[in-house]
């Protein structure tokens, strides 16, 4: 933006004008950050603002994002100084996900709803078109249990294949999207799509297709 490249000089002016070079150019991908931060040594930036010590802030990189809140709690105790967890820094952020979550949430019912209804179908056309079989075989004794008990087998063969065959398919799909390039920087950095890898996906997914 101010048509700088690396190893260029430039003036910063704070009370005293001093000189610094372009070492590198970083963006975080937040354009209100990236329009007016530069980032200097702190000793420099110190002896420009004539503070020699303190600091403005400080972000603190946790183990486990989790604790955010038990720990800023702590820290105030501990420091007397405030401290702000990431979840209340990026609510509107945290709100947006979650609407996102809801929504993609609600089109995977739907997706699978469908499916489990074209099972169904499928399954009623086949009894439907054995009419003549199931006459057949109630006329050479067969009772109504047994000729249920046919079916049902038969549906638990075609469950136990398409659940197999469905939840390999899904996994490769997955792996496929997870590998995808994505280039992005901000509030989320990332190199590729990011996706939720959970066994339980699976198992939610077969026992709608068994109900």
């Amino acid at each position: 933006r101010l048509q700088l490249s690396v190893g260029e000089s430039f003036l910063i002016k704070h009370g005293e004008a001093r000189r610094f070079r372009v070492s590198a150019i970083y963006e975080t991908g937040v354009s209100d950050i990236d329009k007016v931060r530069v980032y200097i040594h702190l000793g420099e930036a110190r002896s420009l603002l004539k503070k020699p010590f303190g600091v403005t802030f400080i972000q603190v990189a946790l183990r486990d994002a989790a604790r955010a809140e038990a720990d800023a709690a702590q820290m105030e105790d501990a420091l007397g100084y405030s401290a702000k967890p990431w979840q209340r820094r990026e609510k509107t952020w945290i709100g947006v996900f979650r609407a996102l979550r809801t929504a993609s949430g609600i089109t995977v019912t739907v997706f699978t709803l469908i499916a489990s209804l074209a099972m169904f179908n499928t399954l009623a056309m086949i009894v439907l078109e054995k009419t003549k079989d199931i006459a057949i075989l109630r006329s050479m004794g067969y009772e109504r249990r047994d000729i249920t008990q046919i079916f049902l087998w038969q549906a638990g063969v075609v469950l136990v294949l398409g659940a197999a065959l469905g939840a390999a398919f899904g996994a490769a799909a997955t792996w496929g999207v997870a590998n995808i390039p994505l280039d992005l920087r901000g509030i989320i950095v990332t190199k590729t799509f990011q996706v939720a890898w959970s066994p339980w996906h699976y198992v939610a997914a077969v026992a709608m297709a068994v109900v």
